[in-house]
C-alpha cells in the first residue's frame, strides 16, 4: 500500500507541475457558476417526519464555497443528519477539501443528485467530478444512487516551474492526509492519478464501497479484545445512521461464554422488549436463540441490552461467520425486525481463538 501511494504521489507532483486544477471541458459545459445552496426543511410534524433538511448543492466549487455552506448551515439552523446533495463538476481542489470539512462538522450526510426543482426531496440522478469528489467524503454517511456519477481525474496546474513542484507535493500531501481523515482507502489517491490531465474516469460503485467512499449509512466495524474486573471480552462495534450496534463476547471462565448485544430501536423500545421472537443473523440467515436468553431484554438508556448463553455450537457458528447481527421479531414469520445484521465479523473471527484461549 505504501509503494502504490507513493508511486501515485510521484505520478501527481509530476502532472501538478505542468498544468491548474480544471476538469475535462466536457464537464464543465453550462456549468461555470459558482456553487449555490438550497434547502428544503423538513414535512410536519416533525415528531413523525424528524428534524432533518434536504440541501441541495450545485455549481463550480470555489475557494469560498466552505463560508457559504456555514453562512447557509447557521442561518437555516440546518440540524446534523440532514442530507446534503452534491452535483458539481469540480472546481478548485483546496475548497473541495475545506468544504468536506465544514460538512463533516456539520455532521450531514452526502448524496451524488440534481435539485428536481419543486418542493419534494426526491432528486434526480447527478454528477460529481474533481473537487466535488472530495468534498463528497465529508458526509458521515455518504450515499450515491446508481444512475449518479462520481468521476476522478489528475489534478494540474497551468505553469511550470520549481515552486509549483513544491506546492504539488504539499498539495498532494494534503489530499492523501484529507482522505485517511474522512475514514476512506487511500488507495481512491491512486485511482485519481490513473486519469490523463483532461479525462474523467468514473468509478464504479463496486469499487467505491471497497474504498469506503460510499458507505450506505454504515460505518467501519472495529473489534477490539478489552477487561473488565470480571475478565475479558471480545467487542464488535460500528456506528449507523440509525445508531451504533455492538457485538460483544463475554468470557465466563466456569461457564459458557456469554453474547451482549446492543442496538437503538429508533424510538420502539418498549414495544422491542416485548418481542419474543429472537435470532442471531449469520451472513444474512437467522439462528432462533429466544432460548439461550441469560437475561431478559431491557431498555437502558434508550438502547436495547439483551445477554445469551452460548453453547459450543452457537460459538462454532459465530466463528466461520463473515457477518452476524441478532433480530426481534414479534413472531419468527414476521415481514420486518428491529435489531442489526451485516455487521463485519472478519477481523472478529481473526480475534476469537485467542479470547477463547485465553478465555478458558
Amino acid at each position: 500500500m505504501r509503494n502504490l501511494i507513493k508511486a501515485a504521489l510521484v505520478a501527481l507532483v509530476l502532472s501538478l507541475s505542468v498544468a491548474a486544477p480544471v476538469v475535462a471541458p466536457s464537464v464543465l459545459a453550462g456549468s461555470s457558476e459558482q456553487m449555490q445552496f438550497r434547502g428544503l426543511p423538513p414535512p410536519q410534524p416533525i415528531e413523525i417526519f424528524g428534524n432533518a433538511w434536504t440541501i441541495f448543492a450545485d455549481g463550480v466549487i470555489d475557494a469560498d464555497a466552505d463560508a457559504r455552506f456555514k453562512q447557509f448551515i447557521l442561518e437555516k439552523h440546518i440540524p446534523s443528519k440532514s442530507m446534503l446533495v452534491l452535483n458539481s463538476p469540480g472546481g478548485s481542489v483546496i475548497g473541495g477539501m475545506k468544504l468536506g470539512r465544514a460538512i463533516r462538522e456539520a455532521g450531514l450526510e452526502t448524496y451524488v443528485g440534481r435539485d428536481s426543482g419543486d418542493t419534494a426531496k426526491e432528486f434526480r440522478a447527478g454528477e460529481c467530478y474533481s473537487a466535488c469528489t472530495l468534498a463528497f467524503l465529508g458526509g458521515e454517511y455518504r450515499y450515491i444512487p446508481e444512475a449518479s456519477i462520481y468521476g476522478v481525474h489528475r489534478f494540474y496546474f497551468t505553469t511550470k516551474s520549481d515552486q509549483d513542484t513544491d506546492a504539488a507535493q504539499i498539495l498532494s500531501a494534503s489530499i492523501v492526509q484529507y482522505i485517511r481523515d474522512m475514514d476512506v482507502d487511500p488507495e481512491l489517491f491512486s485511482e485519481m492519478t490513473t486519469a490523463g490531465e483532461k479525462q474523467i474516469i468514473t468509478i464504479p460503485h463496486d469499487e467505491l464501497a471497497r474504498l469506503n467512499v460510499i458507505n450506505n449509512g454504515v460505518k467501519k466495524t472495529y473489534w477490539t479484545i478489552e477487561s473488565i474486573d470480571a475478565g475479558i471480552y471480545l467487542k464488535g462495534e460500528r456506528e449507523t445512521s440509525y445508531g451504533n450496534n455492538k457485538f460483544i463476547l463475554l468470557c465466563n471462565p466456569n461457564g459458557p461464554v456469554e453474547l451482549v448485544t446492543i442496538f437503538d430501536p429508533e424510538g420502539r423500545g418498549d414495544e422491542v422488549i416485548k418481542m419474543t421472537a429472537i435470532s442471531l443473523f449469520i451472513d444474512g440467515k437467522d439462528i432462533p436463540i429466544a432460548e439461550h436468553l441469560l437475561r431478559s431484554p431491557s431498555l437502558v438508556n434508550g438502547w436495547i441490552n439483551v445477554a445469551f448463553s452460548l453453547d459450543d455450537r452457537l460459538v462454532s457458528i459465530i466463528q466461520r461467520a463473515k457477518t452476524v447481527g441478532v433480530s426481534f421479531q414479534h413472531s419468527y414469520s414476521s415481514p420486518s425486525f428491529s435489531g442489526f445484521e451485516g455487521m463485519d465479523f472478519r477481523d472478529g473471527a481473526k480475534k476469537l481463538p485467542g479470547f477463547l484461549r485465553a478465555c478458558h
